[in-house]
């Protein structure tokens, strides 16, 4: 018995090869072969041994072309090789030329191989005319040793992996190079389906397209990858530092002392102490607007990238100011809680939580604040432990830890489960 894909075939005595119906056990007969000892199937071809020799099945034309004298009593196909088994002998059958080369001997016979995990397992139907039992044994596929794990099985001559061969991601070395690509370059089913040269794990070849990238490469100064490490230009040269202006005009910014950075739109946002918000392009360090946003006492920044949303915590005003990222103006005022310290967005719920870490005239706060992105409006707020500060978001979880500083806790936030789900 073997799989062949997803379906199983079998050798009958009377009707020659057939394909099983697994959902009712009855069987579909394929051609009035000669009765076939063993049968094994490499992710391609079909290969059959008898009292005649060794074959290739073509189930298109249900015809079987002749190889060799090669006779083999079990076959199983596994990681690019194909075995054969004979008495106690295990060997190798080559698929083209049907040449046997023995790899051991053990001490029971073998009418029946599959490898399952990587192992392969040996049965046969000894006493079948005796007691009706047989052996059931490990072979060592290096040398044919075998070891014996019961000899009271019903006698067997087929064994057959309890689930056909799964697709597998296969990658290949297009350029070259000596190295595999990091990327599958296609699918195929069964133990060794993969082309010739590919292999199934995924090499380290970033740009399988171009012989001078690969892993150990010398990184040059191209903006690419070329030692395939995950960084660009690395350790070219020394470190080179610009200045960008921030007061041009009559709008600038002074004392700036926050920052954060729109992985999207490459845009840095920085926050100056004068109530002044500096928008640079990241891609070519230039200043494109100073924006007003008023007195205040600004402590906290984060960038929603979906929404190309700034949010900006403003304690003397309680206030989270929220920034257009396209127009680059002022988008909503949301009132929070007292004195807001830090502001994060969970861009998977687009949630934004505010600590309010409250003041000497109003010390009882103690609440975060939950903001829908999507409106701009409050949508909870929770009581956590005294003078909340640090916020931690675990996207995967929807939890979100809250640092105390005034009791030396930590509060742990469910998120929403009703809240919308974004890929991000």
């Amino acid at each position: 018995m073997t799989w062949v894909g997803p379906d199983l075939y079998a050798s009958v005595i009377i009707d020659g090869l057939v394909k099983v119906n697994l959902d009712n056990m009855t069987y579909q007969i394929i051609g009035l072969f000669p009765t076939y000892y063993a049968l094994a199937y490499d992710g391609s071809t079909l290969f059959a041994s008898n009292y005649g020799g060794f074959y290739k099945i073509d189930l298109n034309t249900n015809t079987a072309t002749y190889i060799s004298n090669t006779i083999a009593d079990a076959m199983a196909y596994y990681d690019g090789v194909l075995y054969g088994a004979a008495g106690t002998d295990l060997f190798t059958i080559d698929p083209v030329s049907g040449v046997k080369t023995l790899i051991g001997s053990g001490s029971y016979d073998i009418d029946a191989l599959a490898v399952s995990n990587g192992v392969m397992y040996g049965a046969n139907q000894i006493r079948r005319y005796v007691d009706g039992t047989g052996d059931f044994f490990t072979i060592d596929m290096s040398s044919g040793a075998q070891i014996l794990i019961s000899q009271s099985i019903p006698h067997t001559d087929a064994l057959v992996t309890l689930n056909p061969p799964v697709a597998i991601n296969y990658y290949c070395n297009k350029d070259n190079d000596g190295y595999a690509a990091s990327s599958a370059d296609g699918t195929c089913t069964g133990y060794g389906c993969q082309p010739a040269g590919c292999q199934t794990a995924p090499g380290g070849d970033c740009n399988d397209n171009n012989a001078s990238i690969h892993p150990g490469a010398a990184e040059l100064c191209d903006g690419l990858d070329n030692n395939c490490n995950g960084d660009i230009d690395e350790g070219i040269g020394a470190y080179n530092v610009e200045t960008i202006a921030l007061n041009p005009g009559e709008i600038f910014g002074t004392a700036p002392n926050i920052m954060a950075l729109n992985r999207v739109t490459k845009r840095l946002y920085v926050i100056n102490e004068n109530g002044v918000l500096s928008v640079i392009d990241g891609s070519t360090d230039t200043l494109i607007k100073n924006i007003i946003l008023g007195n205040g006492n600004y402590s906290s920044i984060d960038v929603n990238t979906a929404l190309n949303n700034v949010y900006i915590t403003d304690k003397a005003n309680n206030k989270l100011v929220v920034v257009d990222g396209y127009s680059n103006t002022v988008r909503a005022r949301i009132g929070v809680g007292s004195s807001p310290q830090k502001v994060a967005l969970n861009e998977k719920t687009q949630r934004v939580y505010v600590s309010n870490y409250g003041t000497f005239q109003n010390p009882g706060d103690n609440t975060v604040t939950v903001i829908k992105a999507l409106t701009n409006t409050v949508e909870a707020t929770i009581t956590v432990g005294k003078n909340p500060i640090g916020i931690g978001i675990y996207k995967k979880m929807n939890k979100v830890f809250i640092a105390n500083e005034g009791s030396g806790t930590a509060s742990v936030i469910e998120g929403n489960p009703s809240a919308p789900q974004f890929n991000q």
